[in-house]
């Protein structure tokens, strides 16, 4: 179902979409991730200035894996997507008793 909506903001995939990002508006983008009550569960930076972003939904454990590049301003790119996620060991990004 997730993937079905994201198609709906973002164009439709081809079939080798799993080396094709899918770009859109960052105001698109942050829209969906809040639909799925995702949240940031970490980043990084690649020496070619990219960043990379997992956002997580520690409930339903749907995840998002977001790029942003320097070369396409205001635009946020999901890499790929999926449910199930799996915390490490140390319960990294787990929900606390806070966010209930």
């Amino acid at each position: 179902m997730k993937r079905l909506l994201l198609a709906s903001v973002f164009v439709l995939l081809p079939a080798t979409a799993f080396t094709q990002p899918v770009c859109a508006p960052v105001e698109q983008a942050e829209a969906m991730l809040k639909q799925y009550a995702e949240v940031r569960l970490g980043a990084g930076a690649s020496k070619a200035g990219h960043l990379l972003e997992i956002h997580v939904n520690p409930e339903t454990r749907t995840w998002s894996v977001i790029g942003r590049s320097p070369q396409l301003p205001g635009q946020l790119c999901l890499l790929d997507a999926g449910d199930g996620w799996e915390f490490g060991a140390s319960g990294e990004g787990r929900p606390g008793p806070e966010s209930k």
